[in-house]
This record gives structure tokens, C-alpha cells and sequence, in this order.
């Protein structure tokens, strides 16, 4: 008996299959690495410190068990909506990562808390990378607008990085009008950028987006 032709995707040109077996292994390593961090962190939590962070702990908690899911998306899970899935996943670290910097701002071990925070962020960013790529790869018109989205999204990086230590230490000494005048400056770009960035990341999906 013959397969229906409708069980097969059609062919479009300038496209390839996602997520490939590279993809998959990529984020399977990022996804352990996350995973041994955030174990490692959650004991550090519980036994480090004089009181036991439980705030901090249970946010790892959290982060390890979206770590596994990254872990099945390795090894094929989600196979109906992947980079969705993947996305979801990272947003979930990410936040898990945030909460657990803010509810703990002593250390923990040798370790500083921002290179911590540092880190599960670049882990995140590049397996949200994997998700855009999962996505992108079904039409390759989408990535021109995809680079350009990327170049506003670190503009909004720029912009921010006015109110983070160690450039806001630097803007105490200056007088009053002239860091409210930087500050102001720095919020504008930075949202004028955000905005871009949105817009242009929303298009180069919908461009990415294959229709029978």
C-alpha cells in the first residue's frame, strides 16, 4: 500500500531539515552543562551557607528539571513544535536563573554570584540560538531580517548596560543633570531598540514560516 502523499512535507527550496542532528547534540551538551550547574548550585544553597537558601533552592530546582527537558529535546522530544518547545525551555532557565540571583545576593563558594548569573545566561542565549535556528531553517529567507533583529537586540544590551554595575558606578560621580540627561538617553535607545528588534525578530519568523 502506498503512503498518502499528505503524510509527506513537500520540498521548498532554501530550505533544510530541522533541527538537525548537529542542533540536537549542540543543546544536549548545553542543556547537561546547565543541568550539572544548577545540582551543583541547589546543594551549594542548601549546605554553604549558615541558613539554608530554600528560596534559591527551589528556583534550581526548577532550572534542573527544565535542564531535562532540554536534555529530552536532545534526543527528539517535541518533535511536533521544536523550537517553540526549546524556546520555552530557555525562557524557563533564564527566569528560574534570575529569581535565584535576586533572592540570594551572597556567595556561594568561590564562585561570584554575577559570573554565575553571567554564565546560565550565555548557556541560555546560545541554546535560543538552536531554538531560532530550528525555526529559521525551514525557509532561509528569514535570516537577513534575523541578523538585523539581533543588531537592535544587543543595541537594547548597549542601552541597559547604563543602569548595571560597573557603569552606573562610574555615572555617581558625575553631576546630577548630566546622569539623569545619560540616563534618559540610555532608556530611549534602548527601548526604541527593543522595539526594533521585536518587530524584526516577528518578521523573519513569519518570512521563515513554510506553507504548503
Amino acid at each position: 500500500m502506498s503512503t498518502p502523499i499528505a503524510n509527506h512535507p513537500p520540498h521548498h527550496a532554501g530550505a533544510f531539515s530541522v533541527p538537525t542532528p548537529a542542533q540536537r547534540a549542540f543543546s544536549g551538551v548545553l542543556s547537561l552543562c546547565i543541568l550539572l550547574i544548577s545540582l551543583g548550585t541547589l546543594a551549594c544553597a542548601l549546605f554553604l551557607p549558615d541558613k539554608p537558601a530554600f528560596a534559591f533552592a527551589g528556583m534550581q530546582t526548577v532550572s534542573a528539571i527544565a535542564a531535562i527537558f532540554g536534555l529530552l529535546w536532545a534526543r527528539g522530544a517535541f518533535a511536533a513544535s521544536p523550537g517553540l518547545a526549546l524556546a520555552c525551555i530557555d525562557l524557563s532557565i533564564a527566569i528560574c536563573s534570575l529569581l535565584s540571583y535576586v533572592s540570594f545576593r551572597g556567595s556561594l563558594g568561590p564562585i561570584p554570584m554575577k559570573v554565575w548569573l553571567l554564565l546560565l545566561f550565555t548557556l541560555t542565549l546560545a541554546q535560543s540560538l538552536i531554538a531560532a535556528a530550528s525555526v529559521l531553517g525551514r525557509n532561509l529567507a528569514g535570516w537577513p531580517l534575523f541578523w538585523r533583529a539581533s543588531v537592535f537586540a544587543i543595541g537594547t544590551v548597549l542601552g541597559c548596560s547604563v543602569f548595571v554595575w560597573p557603569v552606573a558606578n562610574a555615572l555617581v560621580s558625575w553631576a546630577g543633570w548630566a546622569r539623569l540627561g545619560v540616563e534618559t538617553l540610555a532608556a530611549v535607545f534602548a527601548a526604541l531598540c527593543a522595539c526594533a528588534a521585536v518587530h524584526l525578530g516577528v518578521a523573519a519568523f513569519e518570512s521563515s514560516h513554510v506553507r504548503d
